[in-house]
C-alpha cells in the first residue's frame, strides 16, 4: 500500500504544478491582452487626433 500512496502523492504534486503553471500562463495572457487592448485604444486616439488635425489644416 505505501507504494501506491506514494504514486498518488506524486500525481497530486504534478497536478498542483500543472495547475499553477496554467494559472500563471493564464494571468500572463490576460495581462498581455489588456496591454494589447490599451495599445489599440492609444492607436485609435492617435488616429482620431490626426484626422481632426488633417481636417483643421
Amino acid at each position: 500500500m505505501p507504494a501506491r500512496n506514494g504514486i498518488t502523492e506524486n500525481k497530486k504534486r504534478e497536478a498542483k504544478k500543472l495547475a499553477s503553471l496554467f494559472l500563471n500562463l493564464h494571468l500572463k495572457m490576460k495581462s498581455l491582452l489588456s496591454v494589447d487592448v490599451n495599445f489599440c485604444h492609444l492607436l485609435n486616439k492617435l488616429f482620431s487626433l490626426s484626422v481632426v488635425a488633417a481636417k483643421q489644416s
